[in-house]
């Protein structure tokens, strides 16, 4: 049976010494210290988090070939290649490093779960991972995102680029299963590129200063408002840099002009009857 070790650090690295060992496979003295004990077995580790020790060397990392999750927030990385080899790895943790270049993580078959808030990164990279849920991107300078077609994003439910300088999505932005997309306190201009996300159910948007309408978000129906993302139930926005128009459409949604509910900035909002579509009833003899 497969030894399964989890090792959980959040104490300094001058506390968690595990021993006087005379192996020596990791280049950085911190990570080494952690694996001095001769008795552990790093080829079957599946579990380790090593936050906020100072880290900055991933050699030796290679070794660590059953890990399936793995944390290394806040530490002094940048170079992420030692990571490649690790083709079990479902959930990674490289938030709060000096990351400037991740695109090599695309190499990770297995990876499901990826946060990189607060690093350097400016190029967004993230359209030919192989299995991605959820990513976090949160604080970095990415401007822009490259690639599209139908073989990208097919399982991302969960996108974070909040504060970020990013101006818009590319005009065919495939993830035909996003749940859930933050782009709180960017520079994005226009909702028109987001309009074939059709999974969407939650859209945040507050602190954009660039975005001054929302109107193609919605159409008038016979039934009232409707929106053209038929999933979406939560809508976050700041008002204050609309224009008239999208001002009033919102004040609309809060009268319960759509046919469904919805919540607004918080709000929830229950549809007017009269807004409401009347189910068929079908009689069968």
């Amino acid at each position: 049976m497969l030894r399964l070790i989890f090792i959980f650090l959040l104490v300094p690295a001058a506390y968690i010494a595990l021993g006087q060992g005379k192996l020596s496979v990791f280049k950085d003295p911190k990570v080494q210290r952690i694996f001095s004990d001769e008795q552990l077995k790093i080829d079957v580790i599946d579990q380790l988090q090593a936050d906020n020790i100072q880290i900055s060397d991933l050699d030796g990392f290679e070794k660590l070939r059953r890990l399936q999750h793995l944390s290394l927030s806040k530490n002094l990385i940048s170079n992420i290649h030692p990571l490649v080899t690790l083709k079990e790895l479902r959930e990674l943790n490289l938030s709060h490093n000096l990351i400037k270049v991740a695109s090599p993580l695309i190499q990770l078959p297995a990876l499901e779960h990826l946060d990189l808030t607060n690093n350097q990164i400016k190029y967004c990279f993230f359209c030919t991972f192989q299995r991605l849920q959820v990513l976090i991107l949160a604080n970095n300078s990415i401007q822009q995102i490259h690639g599209q077609g139908d073989d990208f994003n097919k399982f991302l439910t969960h996108l974070d680029l909040s504060n970020n300088p990013l101006i818009q999505f590319p005009n065919k932005f495939h993830a035909p299963r996003l749940k859930k997309l933050n782009c709180n306190e960017t520079h994005l201009n226009s909702v028109a590129t987001i309009l074939d996300l059709k999974s969407l159910e939650t859209l945040s948007l507050k602190s954009c200063p660039n975005l001054q309408t929302i109107e193609s978000l919605f159409q008038e129906t016979v039934n009232g408002l409707q929106c053209v993302l038929p999933n979406l139930k939560e809508l976050e926005i700041s008002e204050n840099y609309l224009n008239e128009g999208s001002r009033n459409l919102l004040n609309k949604i809060r009268q319960g002009n759509l046919s469904v509910h919805f919540c607004l900035n918080g709000q929830s909002i229950e549809p007017n009857p009269k807004h409401v579509a009347p189910s068929s009833n079908t009689v069968q003899f």
